[in-house]
């Protein structure tokens, strides 16, 4: 287990390098002291300041570079089972949901595959 986080870290310094200073990109930040176990890699796109919204950005990268991406936690209080339990309005976990996006991020990743998770930067120099 220790190889496979120290992996994962790893991966995500590489993406993190690649993808910092992208208008409305934001990569995953670890506040030091935390040890993270790097489950997942997940980037927030801001449809106000990025160039692309998030589903544009996963099928640009489906599409030229054969990544799949992947969405994940819906807030648990718009869940069916759930939905009107709340009386109180969660904005930011609402709109979280339809920024995230997670590239790929296992161990057995190869640099070759990690510089293309990195790709996402292309697609911000081509600002449609």
């Amino acid at each position: 287990m220790p190889a496979f986080t120290a992996r994962r870290a790893e991966i995500a310094a590489t993406c993190t390098r690649a993808l910092t200073d992208l208008p409305g990109l934001t990569t995953p930040t670890v506040p030091p002291g935390v040890h993270h176990g790097r489950f997942l890699y997940s980037i927030f796109i801001d449809p106000d300041s990025a160039p692309f919204t998030r589903d544009q950005v996963a099928e640009h990268v489906r599409a030229e570079y054969a990544i799949g991406t992947s969405r994940h936690f819906e807030p648990v209080h718009m869940l069916r089972v759930h939905r009107g339990a709340g009386t109180h309005p969660l904005p930011d976990t609402e709109t979280a949901p339809a920024r995230r996006l997670s590239p790929p991020s296992h161990p057995a990743m190869t640099a070759h595959e990690t510089d293309r998770v990195s790709s996402v930067h292309a697609l911000w120099n081509r600002r449609p």
